[in-house]
């Protein structure tokens, strides 16, 4: 069973640790050449934004955690996603990690900007509402006005692109939850600090030990409808209980 990804598919008992690069199987990533996959920007006038997932957020979280022979797979994924989404790497690397931990959420990952040069760093998208992600885990002191530049033009872009959606949550994944001025970025803004990235992370690891631990939840998407919404896992709550508001640099302090 292929299981859709982030910019690419799952197979049974692996993990799409990069897009068309590389599988993670077991403990470690492998690399995989050779498949036609080109990572590099598609020629002009192919450029078509990613489509939303046509999946109800707990079946693809099912479709997900459906690949592993062994369950305790997720968790171990859950660990390598960890390692890459650390804010010490580079924002590419993050923006790799967001995109395939969108799955985990039952949301479908991409990166618009480097798929069809175009867009956000990070896109989640569900049916009905996404998350447009720009990723700035480079900024140690203060998110700056070129910053809230290119989220707005992302909005801007989202809307053009699926004006039948609700306006998506604007996030910035960046270590730093303080911009030099406010009024620089889109109103609403709010930031994955990597406290709250962590925070989720551990979540999405109780939420499938418990997933584990009952296995009939394997075949009852009601139930793990209800488990997300328990455990802050619906894309609304996400974004209350997993990121923090924008807020504006003090004049000589943070």
């Amino acid at each position: 069973m292929a299981v859709g990804g982030c910019g690419g598919s799952f197979e049974p008992s692996t993990f799409a640790a990069s897009r068309c690069s590389s599988r993670w199987s077991g403990t470690s990533a492998v690399k995989i050449d050779g498949d036609g996959c080109d990572s590099r920007h598609p020629p002009t006038g192919t450029r078509k934004p990613p489509a939303p997932s046509e999946l109800s957020a707990e079946k693809a979280v099912l479709n997900w955690f459906g690949q592993f022979e062994n369950p305790n797979g997720a968790i171990a994924a859950i660990g390598e996603i960890r390692g890459r989404l650390a804010y010490t790497n580079s924002p590419s690397t993050v923006e790799q990690a967001l995109c395939d931990l969108a799955a985990l959420i039952g949301a479908k990952g991409s990166r618009p900007e480097n798929e069809i040069s175009e867009g956000p760093d990070g896109l989640w998208l569900w049916p009905k509402e996404g998350f447009v992600i720009e990723a700035k885990s480079d900024r140690d002191h203060s998110l700056h006005k070129k910053d809230g530049g290119q989220l707005l033009q992302s909005l801007q872009w989202f809307s053009r692109s699926y004006p039948a959606m609700e306006a998506p949550s604007a996030v910035v994944a960046a270590k730093v939850d303080v911009a030099d001025r406010l009024s620089d970025f889109p109103d609403g803004t709010r930031v994955l600090t990597w406290e709250k990235a962590e925070a989720l992370l551990q979540t999405l690891e109780a939420f499938y030990k418990k997933v584990i631990d009952e296995p009939l939840f394997a075949s009852q998407p009601e139930s793990i409808r209800d488990l997300l919404q328990n455990s802050h896992l619906r894309s609304e709550a996400i974004v209350s209980k997993f990121t923090v508001p924008l807020r504006e640099k003090k004049k000589g302090g943070k």
